[in-house]
């Protein structure tokens, strides 16, 4: 319910709880660079900055949404979690934020990607 109430919500701020905030202080505020070469390819006098988002345990961008995920699942005691996942980014950061809140997970390779990653098969 708390992650449809922040869909449908007309509010311009939801407040991030506490729990999540301690999950996400392990690797935020990623640090921002500069992108000083597509600067110089681009020829534009803009600053360019990207977010590095490499310090994320699961090493992608996808725990920022898993984390907050699994935590409103487990405050309606919900118990096991079940995706799929293609390239593996989104299984492992669901699989870590279970782990964080105690929850079981179980993860599926789509067949696409088992068929064209063999290499990736358990």
């Amino acid at each position: 319910m708390g992650l449809i109430e922040q869909e449908v919500s007309t509010r311009r701020e939801i407040d991030i709880p506490g729990e999540v905030i301690d999950i996400y202080r392990l690797w935020r505020p990623s640090p921002l660079y500069r992108a000083r070469r597509l600067e110089k390819a681009l020829d534009t006098p803009a600053r360019i900055y990207y977010n590095y988002e490499g310090l994320s345990p699961s090493g992608s961008h996808k725990s920022n949404t898993s984390v907050a995920q699994t935590y409103y699942n487990k405050r309606e005691g919900v118990k096991r979690i079940a995706t799929e996942t293609g390239a593996g980014q989104w299984g492992s950061a669901l699989a870590m934020a279970c782990q964080f809140f105690g929850l079981d997970c179980k993860v599926f390779m789509v067949r696409v990607s088992y068929d064209q990653k063999p290499y990736r098969r358990p």
